[in-house]
């Protein structure tokens, strides 16, 4: 079953990531009606937009592991994916008349971005090596 698993996700890595990116960038700027959730948590969206760029980070570093460039490519794609977090959010104020810009939403990009990049450099980069190598 794990082979099954390696396999699948080494022929589809960068797949998955360019897939997740689409669905990001088309989160960011289509309208979504309004979910009202059970619970209320303040700034709920800030942890939406955290957890969604931690994905998409894990997506690109996967890919980047698959694609066995150097070490620095890491760094460079984790850049890009924030870029592409400040794009969106230029891209709402921009080109919708229903979302705006948030500089607390680049900021919560950026945390799930962070967290995903040492999450990833810490934990799973260095429990999965095997799983991670050929």
């Amino acid at each position: 079953m794990l082979a099954l698993i390696k396999n699948l996700y080494k022929a589809n890595a960068v797949s998955i990531a360019v897939s997740l990116t689409a669905i990001v960038a088309y989160l960011s700027l289509s309208k979504i009606s309004s979910i009202t959730p059970v619970i209320k948590i303040d700034n709920v969206d800030k942890y939406q937009h955290s957890l969604a760029y931690f994905g998409l980070t894990l997506s690109w570093l996967f890919a980047a592991q698959k694609i066995k460039t150097k070490p620095s490519f890491k760094f460079w794609m984790v850049f890009f994916v924030f870029l592409f977090g400040v794009l969106m959010e230029i891209l709402q104020q921009e080109l919708t008349t229903y979302r705006t810009a948030d500089f607390f939403d680049v900021l919560a990009n950026t945390s799930g971005i962070i967290i995903a990049y040492v999450f990833f450099q810490k934990v799973v980069f260095r429990r999965f090596k095997d799983f991670l190598k050929d």
